[in-house]
């Protein structure tokens, strides 16, 4: 399954978040991070969770948070 969190969409920066899994051909919304970005990184980790870093807020706000997300129960929490 391939995770989508966040980004731009005419000039408006998203939360949301969903998984596709592409055998199935299929798209689903899961839980929205804590804040909007874009232009973030996004780093999957040994223990399956998938880290979300820093990026921006449309027009120009830097994001100094992280977010990380738990496959096995689809939610975000916050992290340092």
């Amino acid at each position: 399954k391939v995770l989508i969190a966040g980004g731009n969409v005419v000039a408006t920066t998203m939360k949301d978040c969903e998984l596709v899994d592409p055998v199935k051909n299929v798209s689903i919304l899961t839980d929205s991070m804590f804040d909007a970005r874009s232009g973030h990184t996004a780093s999957l980790l040994p223990n399956g969770k998938v880290l979300v870093a820093g990026g921006g807020m449309y027009p120009a706000r830097i994001r100094d948070t992280c977010d990380l997300y738990g496959p096995s129960t689809g939610r975000w929490s916050r992290t340092g």
